[in-house]
């Protein structure tokens, strides 16, 4: 008689089985079943040495950011280095600040090119008003205004110069004098925010010129 073989077990329930009993019994074949990991902490030496590294770069950054300027580049790395090296030009930077005054008072009747307008404004640029050795008169113009029948550079003109001094500081009159004595072909000296204060302080708040009351009026 012969014996009945009794059932081999699956041998994928043989290894959960196995696997089980040594890991709560969590079955890994399941692809259901949930991961698990066991948290590590990070070890002392590694956090140390990340914040070595992290002061070494901002001990790096702050003595070569150059203060955050676009001036400042390699070789320098602050600003005491760039203008000691690079100086900065004075009347070259009034320049540059005189030309956005100009670009907000003046353009719109003198132009962007000093031109000015045939018959309505008169020219800046080769203006024999404006190349004057002394800036006396020019000042004038500026602070309190002009008015009457004007020639400049042999063309004439009748219109009304407005003041704009009492919208403008000294600086920014000496300012936009020195680009417009400077730009365009024009060859005259700088303006000094001392002289435009001492023209302010002398005429005080007195009503636009005319062409005649400016020619006594000294250029320096």
């Amino acid at each position: 008689m012969s014996k009945k073989k009794k059932p081999s077990q699956p041998a994928s329930s043989a290894l959960s089985e196995r696997v089980g009993s040594g890991l709560d019994r969590i079955d890994f074949l399941d692809e259901h079943a949930e991961p698990r990991a066991d948290g590590h902490p990070i070890p002392m030496f590694l956090f140390i040495l990340i914040l070595m590294v992290m002061y070494a770069s901002d001990m790096h950054l702050m003595a070569n950011r150059g203060a955050f300027d676009a001036r400042i580049y390699a070789p320098y790395s602050n600003e005491d280095e760039l203008a000691n090296d690079k100086p900065v030009d004075p009347v070259a930077e009034k320049r540059k600040q005189g030309k956005k005054v100009y670009e907000s008072a003046c353009v719109a009747c003198h132009q962007s090119s000093g031109s000015g307008l045939p018959g309505q404004f008169p020219p800046l640029a080769g203006s024999d008003w404006v190349q004057t050795d002394g800036a006396n008169r020019v000042i004038r113009i500026v602070l309190s205004g002009a008015q009457g029948p004007i020639t400049v550079s042999g063309m004439a003109f009748n219109n009304l110069m407005p003041p704009v001094g009492a919208s403008l500081s000294d600086t920014n009159i000496a300012d936009v004098l020195t680009y417009v004595r400077s730009e365009w072909g024009n060859k005259a000296p700088a303006v000094t925010p001392e002289q435009v204060k001492a023209v302010r302080t002398e005429i005080k708040d007195r009503g636009p010129w005319t062409p005649e009351e400016l020619l006594k009026v000294p250029l320096k």
